[in-house]
């Protein structure tokens, strides 16, 4: 692979990403994980998310920009950039995919992984790097993503527990955050009722 055809294929990918996400928020748009609008500190996580994971890798796609910060190219690196970008997209799409009305889910990828999203960004985020291959564009996916994870995750886990207390936790017992785990209370897990609970 040449630089030029990995700049074409991160591009690509990007483009793909950006319409998995449009239609699936299209299509959810009048849900929400959380069930609340989005604050302003929600709106600017968001954006520093997308500057580092889209329009960062995008300027150097299309405009070389910034070359200075480019390391010296690996067609290894470039074609398992490829191979984990294709993985980041279909567990993407996957968790668009398996949404469904309630807030926590118990089918498709959501049996196994309680954020897959999040998961996928990751990975993403990873063979950003991998395309790119510049320090500046490579890693801004990554470190944005971290503190986009780290300011969240918790936050939205919490409001779950307060709304579907003992339903939830036992959701979180029996499936990873970001990395699938199989339990053994998995197969039994009782159909949800999806009661809120008014306190813990």
């Amino acid at each position: 692979m040449t630089p030029e055809l990995s700049k074409a294929c991160l591009f690509f990918f990007l483009l793909s990403g950006f319409f998995i996400r449009l239609i699936g928020q299209l299509h959810f748009r009048s849900s929400s994980v959380l069930g609340d609008e989005p604050s302003p500190i929600d709106d600017l996580m968001i954006g520093c998310a997308a500057l580092g994971l889209f329009v960062m890798p995008s300027l150097l796609a299309v405009t070389d920009w910034p070359k200075r910060w480019s390391f010296g190219f690996s067609s290894e690196l470039a074609w398992a950039g490829c191979a984990i970008f294709s993985l980041a997209l279909w567990l993407f799409w996957r968790s668009h995919e398996d949404l469904d009305k309630f807030p926590f889910h118990r089918r498709g990828v959501y049996k196994r992984i309680r954020h897959p999203m999040y998961a996928a960004l990751f990975l993403w985020a990873v063979a950003q790097f991998a395309l790119a291959q510049n320090w500046i564009a490579g890693l801004s996916g990554f470190l944005t993503m971290y503190w986009f994870y780290q300011l969240r995750v918790d936050r939205e886990e919490d409001r779950m527990l307060r709304l579907y207390g003992s339903e939830y936790r036992f959701y979180m017992r029996t499936t990873g955050r970001l990395l699938p785990i199989r339990s053994a209370t998995t197969t039994a897990l009782p159909k949800p009722s999806f009661r809120r609970t008014a306190n813990l």
